[in-house]
């Protein structure tokens, strides 16, 4: 029985984008491939699943590193980092900080390391099953994030974004900006002091909520305006003239 276990590298991966990319982030995947968990572990005091590995950058340079006659190569710190961002951007890793180092998750990593998944009776049989069955590291996690970060757009959409509530001078300058009939400081101590409610919900926009108060003020206004006997608006002076003249007004 050969002793340290294995891991399995789907030919379909010659499909993917990994196999086109420079050769320091292949190598940096295929060690992550080789280091990730095969069973659930604790380690410091931390659950590191399956499919997952905890190690820092100088683990995996130290352990892709090369010789030159007597003399050590390794990929630089820069190198690592590049391939790092390289994986998370196309879904095929996640990575979490820790103070000891970095977790670092394989996404659909039960699915390619499960050799169910390449079990036919012939070689055939098996490349078409795999075909239609299994997806491209990270293709199922990012549909499903691409949905989630979908929902809450509609959801904060629906929701609406509260505006923070204004500052003395910020609702002086949009009423004046706006030629608007409205009061900032009797508007600013109203829902100071109702705790900036409109009913019983919380204020959405404020600005929208000094233009209704200007909006109503403007009809309060018109219904002050004096009107004449027959309910009329009260006559300018010429044409009041002009009417007189063919008995149309009331002298009183």
């Amino acid at each position: 029985m050969i002793q340290g276990g294995y891991y399995i590298k789907a030919r379909k991966i010659q499909e993917s984008q990994i196999s086109k990319a420079p050769p320091h982030i292949r190598e940096i995947w295929d060690w992550l491939l080789m280091h990730a968990n095969h069973t659930e572990k604790v380690l410091y005091g931390r659950t590191i699943k399956r499919g997952a590995c905890f190690c820092s950058y100088k683990d995996i340079l130290d352990g892709l590193s090369w010789y030159v006659g007597y003399r050590k190569n390794s990929y630089s710190k820069a190198q690592c980092e590049t391939s790092m961002k390289w994986l998370m951007k196309h879904t095929m890793i996640t990575t979490t900080k820790t103070t000891r180092g970095l977790i670092i998750t394989i996404y659909n990593y039960s699915i390619y390391q499960d050799p169910k998944n390449y079990e036919s009776h012939n070689e055939s049989h098996n490349e078409s099953h795999n075909e239609t069955t299994m997806e491209p590291h990270g293709t199922k996690e990012c549909k499903n994030e691409k949905k989630k970060k979908e929902r809450m757009k509609r959801r904060k959409k629906k929701e609406g974004v509260n505006l923070p509530p204004p500052t003395f001078e910020e609702l002086s300058q949009f009423i004046s900006d706006k030629r608007l009939n409205v009061d900032p400081n009797v508007f600013l101590n109203h829902y100071q002091a109702n705790g900036w409610l409109v009913g019983k919900n919380k204020m959405k926009d404020w600005r929208a909520a000094v233009n209704g108060w200007h909006s109503r003020n403007r009809e309060i206004k018109k219904s002050d305006q004096p009107q004449n006997r027959s309910g009329g608006q009260k006559l300018e002076p010429s044409c009041k003239n002009f009417l007189e003249g063919f008995g149309g007004t009331d002298n009183g």
